[in-house]
């Protein structure tokens, strides 16, 4: 493959519209479900409940782990102190 069809073919990815990229989040929401880092309430350490509240701003005094049941799995977020891939990190990672 020419690197001009790879750089066509990733910009192609990057595109995806916003409705491609919720059924891909759907797609694999599955997988980071199964994916928690503790067996504690909503699947989040102490250190991670510390790395919600750093990332969201927006929890408005609701304990994160509450936050993120009734609100934060729904919108994607994520409720671990891993980091969140962009497009391009994702498109590396893949291939």
């Amino acid at each position: 493959m020419s690197f001009l069809q790879s750089a066509t073919d990733l910009q192609t990815k990057l595109n995806l519209s916003k409705l491609e990229k919720l059924k891909m989040a759907k797609k694999h929401k599955v997988a980071a479900q199964n994916a928690i880092s503790s067996t504690s309430e909503a699947g989040m350490s102490d250190a991670d409940v510390e790395c919600y509240k750093k990332r969201y701003s927006d929890l408005n005094g609701k304990p994160a782990r509450e936050h993120y049941k009734e609100i934060g799995e729904e919108e994607g977020r994520l409720n671990t102190c891993a980091i969140r891939l962009t497009e391009i990190m994702a498109a590396r990672y893949l291939h």
